[in-house]
């Protein structure tokens, strides 16, 4: 992400708990395993698409690099066309 410009240092996995009391516009799932386990949140609007699974990339180092980033770019692509972002 910091190829992006993206500081992503100090984030971690949170519990999908830490987000019971709060309110969101959108619930987005950007892959296949989140929406099986999806846990509904109330008057959400709930979009989901599919990418290919980062954890389930094979290949040498290099390869798995550039799977990731292409992964990277397709849902920043996605956000952007979805949400009317500007690039």
């Amino acid at each position: 992400m910091a190829e992006t410009w993206i500081d992503i240092s100090r984030h971690r996995s949170k519990s999908v708990q830490e987000f019971r009391e709060k309110h969101f516009n959108y619930v987005d799932m950007v892959c296949d395993d989140a929406k099986e386990a999806y846990l509904f949140f109330p008057g959400e609007n709930f979009l989901h698409k599919g990418f290919q699974e980062l954890s389930k990339f094979k290949g040498a180092d290099d390869e798995i690099l550039k799977k990731a980033r292409h992964a990277r770019n397709e849902i920043k692509d996605w956000l952007h066309k979805t949400f009317r972002i500007q690039k």
